[in-house]
């Protein structure tokens, strides 16, 4: 497990390729997957929110770099992510 008390930047990416390896993941899933109790799940979630929102994230997949964006879908309750732009084959 990631330490997230100590540095919300390490936890936050580790989280965002979480989202990315899943592809979608409940929120439920996502509270148990990084040992939360949904009292404080509902604090963190909120940050991760706000995180997302202006973090993108780099993966290479297939020799290309590709960006990705995580986000949460409030009415499915799910996480997911979104690629940025076109892949760069510079990688």
């Amino acid at each position: 497990m990631v330490r997230r008390t100590t540095d919300f930047g390490h936890f936050s990416d580790h989280v965002a390729h979480l989202i990315y390896n899943e592809g979608k993941i409940a929120d439920v899933s996502l509270m148990e997957e990084t040992k939360f109790t949904p009292s404080s799940w509902k604090v963190w979630k909120q940050k991760l929110i706000e995180k997302f929102s202006i973090t993108g994230y780099d993966v290479i997949k297939d020799g290309m770099r590709r960006k990705f964006q995580a986000y949460y879908d409030k009415k499915e309750k799910q996480w997911g992510f979104v690629f940025l732009g076109l892949p760069d084959s510079n990688s």
